[in-house]
């Protein structure tokens, strides 16, 4: 495994909108892109700046040709390439992944690696009024967030491979036996279902459905990717009945738009963190992460064990310092469930004593007292270390 977050999705001449949202993802964390170029003119491989990702190893490139191919698309990316992920988020061009308190969707997905998949649910945005393509960016041009119940049902998919058996549609995956999809709020999806209920309270997808009428027009022109079926009248009178529709403004992403266009005109990916030296190994990460907890930059600090995963999840001491992590922000059934991982993987005297320093916070004292006994006695854990046995003291106090 070499990403903890990566992102597939199908493109056909949409080369206007690429690098915003390859730049904004980037900017939320994601490591990797697997993009399918069904025969756009030019072709994306030939773009100079699509080559230079590609050379950084950002993005690998598939062409592909003929019609109603994201579904195939799709199967070959998670056959392929989900080995390669820890989660796999499957959206397109027109869809822009947010969360409301979180920086790094990274540090927002590690709370749900007890599952085998994220929905979110779509926010759908109107046109703004905008006949022709604005300049500057989608995110800042589009702002009115329309309410049209049916729309804002549908769901898109960011799944864990290893427990995903295949793909029903676009938005809809399938899980293997015992395995299932939760929404935001941790509710299970109905299997193979591909509407969930969502209160947009802490992540969502910005679909920018419309744009402008000038690349609606170009959008439906193009044809559906999922299928060989066009778009209809219906769908193309759906641009002029937007009017009918309640709708507000809706401004959370633009947080981010400042620094997107920085990075647009640098004409580089951004990257969240960096990497501790190879030769460090688990040790690199754990000590990135209690230097960003040092700084008080608790989300950095859980990337960067997010980051860790893929090379190192058999290493009890990153689900330790995920423990500890988890901890600090009174996340106490997460931390809990880190220092199991923690000695399913290794019984280090360690993971007790931070086993311990949770009991305390949880006010449950007689438990963290048994826990200290227990450590004052058991053979196993006789270790001579003189900090460790400084900290065993110092809790023995605190539960009496």
């Amino acid at each position: 495994m070499k990403y903890y977050l990566a992102l597939c999705c199908t493109v056909k001449n949409e080369l206007p909108f690429i690098e915003e949202w390859l730049c904004y993802h980037s900017l939320i964390g994601v490591e990797h892109f697997f993009i399918y170029d069904n025969m756009s003119e030019p072709p994306l491989e030939t773009l100079p700046l699509l080559k230079k990702f590609a050379a950084q190893g950002r993005i690998t490139l598939t062409r592909t040709e003929g019609r109603g191919l994201q579904i195939p698309s799709y199967e070959h990316c998670l056959r392929l390439y989900g080995p390669l992920c820890r989660w796999l988020g499957f959206i397109d061009l027109d869809e822009f992944i947010l969360t409301r308190d979180y920086a790094d969707l990274r540090a927002f997905l590690a709370e749900f690696e007890p599952y085998a998949g994220l929905a979110l649910n779509w926010a759908l945005f109107g046109s703004n009024g905008h006949l022709s393509r604005p300049p500057g960016l989608v995110i800042n041009n589009y702002t009115e967030r329309l309410f049209f119940p049916a729309h804002n049902l549908h769901i898109k998919s960011i799944v864990d491979p290893a427990r995903t058996a295949g793909i029903k549609n676009p938005h809809t995956f399938l899980y293997r036996r015992g395995c299932f999809c939760v929404t935001e709020r941790h509710l299970p999806v109905p299997a193979e279902e591909s509407f969930a209920l969502s209160l947009y309270e802490r992540a969502w997808i910005n679909h920018y459905f419309f744009r402008s009428q000038r690349d609606f027009s170009e959008k439906t022109g193009r044809g559906r990717a999922s299928s060989e079926r066009g778009y209809d009248e219906e769908d193309y009178a759906a641009f002029y009945l937007q009017d009918k529709y309640r709708r507000r403004e809706e401004r959370h992403i633009r947080r981010f738009a400042r620094t997107v266009e920085e990075w647009l005109r640098r004409r580089e990916l951004p990257r969240y963190l960096p990497e501790p030296e190879a030769e460090n190994g688990a040790q690199g990460y754990v000590d990135l992460a209690r230097d960003l907890i040092l700084r008080n930059e608790p989300e950095k600090a859980e990337v960067a064990l997010c980051r860790a995963m893929p090379r190192f999840a058999e290493e009890p001491l990153i689900w330790l310092t995920r423990a500890f992590i988890a901890r600090k922000k009174r996340e106490y059934p997460r931390a809990e469930q880190f220092i199991h991982k923690a000695l399913s993987l290794s019984e280090l005297p360690q993971a007790y004593l931070e086993l311990v320093h949770l009991r305390l916070e949880q006010g449950r004292l007689e438990e963290a007292g048994d826990l200290v006994f227990y450590l004052r006695h058991t053979t196993s854990f006789r270790v001579p270390e003189e900090g460790f046995q400084a900290e065993l003291e110092r809790l023995e106090q605190k539960a009496l």
